[in-house]
This record gives C-alpha cells, structure tokens and sequence, in this order.
C-alpha cells in the first residue's frame, strides 16, 4: 500500500506528461490494491507528549511527536478508536444533544450531571499521558462537528495499556465510534467485544459515570434513544444536506444523512478513505451502482485524503 500511495504521489508530482502511459497501469494497481483506511498499516510514533489544549477532552487531544519521515516535530489531534467520553461543556446546541444522546446510554437522568464526569475523563487522561507515550495511527480522518481536521489512533500509555480501554474501565467511556484492527493485530470484532465486556463491568461496578445510573430507568431511557434514531433514519430518506458532501472529510453523522446510509454504511466509507472519485464508492460494501446514483447529488470529490505522509494525501479539532 506504502509502495502504491509513493508510486503515484511522485508519478502525478514529478512526471505529469507521462499521464497518458502511466495512468492506465497505475489505476490497475490500485484497483487490485485499494488504498483501504481498514487496512492501511498503523504507523508507529514512539516518545509522543500531550500539548496542554483547552478544548481537549478524554477522547480527543493534541499530541506533539517526531515523524521519522521528516525528522520534522509535528503536533495533530488525534481522536481514540472505538470509545466515546462524555461532553466537558454544555455551550453549543450540539454539546446539549450529545449529552442528552449520552445520558440515555448510560442511564442518567440529569444531562448536566454529566459534564463533571466529562470533566474527570479528561483529568484521567491527562495523568495516564504524563510520561511519554506511543500513538499508532494510518491518519484515517475523524471529523469533529467544529469541522477541524483530526485523525483516529491507538495510544498507549508508559506503562503499556492502552488508554482507551482504561477509560472504559474506569467507567469513564462508552464503547462507540469507529474502530479496527488494533497494534497487537486484535481483530476489530475482538477489540471491541473486548471494551464492551470491560464497559459492563464497569457498570456492575458502579464506576465514573456509572455511578449515576439508574438502574431502574435504564432500559426505558435507552428505548427512547432506539425510538428517536428510528425516527431521524425515517427523516433521512428525504436528505437535508444543504450541499454536496466531500467523501473524504464528511463526518459520520454527515455521512448518515444521505439517502439509504446508515450507521454501518457510513462507517465503512469511513473506514474505506481516501477516494479518489465517487466511483471508488462502490468499492464499499453495501454501496450497489443504483446506490451511487442516488448517492452522486449530495456529494463531490477532491479535498483532503487521508494519509498526511504522502503528496497526494494531503492533511488539514474538537469533538
């Protein structure tokens, strides 16, 4: 895949006159081997540091770390597979959604009851990232809804955990959000059976958020939560997007409002960044060629790839 993405990033750099004779092979190789964000390989960033930020949360931060490639320091924010901690203010409409999204996962009645516990993931964090650190990261985009560009990783602590599982252990996060094989070569479907057990145990144990909980009302909260989704899945089949979408930076909850997208879809054109036309959709699974059609009017190509390290892949904060 590295061979690939260099192959054509110095190809469409260097030798834009050879187009007519290189483009034909070129395009057979990359059919053959998709540049897949699933399964482009983890790069490896030993000795990372936290940049103290006022936005972070325990989910979501700025990492300074030495990129080999350049032997250049760079800093990104980098966003954890397959967990979600809760909001750390109530400022904006959509930080009061989430909340409230939040709050029935976990079987709160009180929203607002939960920004300290946001508040605690973030502290918890920020002790677990005091020592250097390691992020394993293939630069696949996790856009937040303030629009800033971040990217999805594995980090792991000094000590060798991985932080992600630490925060559902503490109680601290739910299992959610995308995710894949991990650094150990985890399957996905492995890792994250493996948070979702340490999330119930958390709650058995009463733990960080867990500790709010009712569980009385639990069930009836999260019924609501299933209702609602249903509802707004109804809403989507007449979309709402007030413009084309780029393939290569919409966010999932974007992604989930076009027309026959849901949650599973929009996570594998997630996962399957970059794209380098709509037609590369249809190498997703689920994504028919009468799919795209409906699909074409909503989105348009070109913008940020996924892979910062090479030319063609070009990069660009909050949750």
């Amino acid at each position: 895949m590295v061979f690939l993405s260099r192959l054509r990033s110095l190809y469409e750099t260097n030798f834009p006159t050879m187009k007519p004779v290189v483009a034909p092979v070129l395009w057979l190789l990359l059919a053959i081997c998709p540049l897949d964000a699933a399964t482009t390989a983890l790069q490896q960033f030993s000795g990372a540091t936290l940049s103290p930020t006022e936005w972070a949360d325990g989910d979501s931060f700025l990492v300074r770390f030495s990129d080999p490639s350049t032997g250049k320091v760079r800093e990104e924010v980098f966003r954890l597979y397959g967990v979600d901690c809760v909001e750390v203010v109530s400022t904006h409409e959509t930080d009061r959604r989430r909340l409230l999204e939040q709050a029935r996962h976990f079987g709160v009645e009180d929203p607002a009851a939960l920004i300290p516990q946001g508040r605690m993931a973030r502290d918890f964090m920020i002790r677990r990232l005091q020592k250097p650190f390691v992020v394993h990261t293939a630069f696949s985009q996790a856009m937040g809804r303030s629009g800033n560009l971040r990217y999805y990783a594995f980090v792991i602590t000094a000590e060798g955990h991985d932080l992600a599982a630490e925060l559902v252990s503490a109680g601290l996060a739910r299992v959610k959000g995308i995710s894949r094989e991990t650094p150990d070569g985890t399957t996905r479907a492995e890792y994250e059976a493996h948070l979702s057990d340490l999330e119930v145990a958390a709650a058995m144990e009463w733990k960080g958020v867990w500790k709010l909980s009712n569980p009385s009302r639990l069930a009836e909260l999260r019924a609501v939560k299933r209702k609602e989704e249903q509802m707004l899945s109804v809403i989507r089949e007449t979309p709402t997007v007030s413009a084309p979408l780029n393939i290569n930076v919409a966010s999932l909850d974007e992604l989930k409002q076009l027309p026959g997208i849901g949650s599973v879809l929009a996570r594998r054109i997630l996962e399957g960044r970059p794209y380098h036309s709509l037609d590369d959709l249809l190498r997703v699974q689920g994504i028919s060629k009468t799919t795209l059609e409906k699909l074409r009017p909503y989105l348009q190509e070109g913008g940020p790839l996924s892979n910062p390290t090479f030319p063609l892949q070009s990069e660009s904060h909050s949750k």
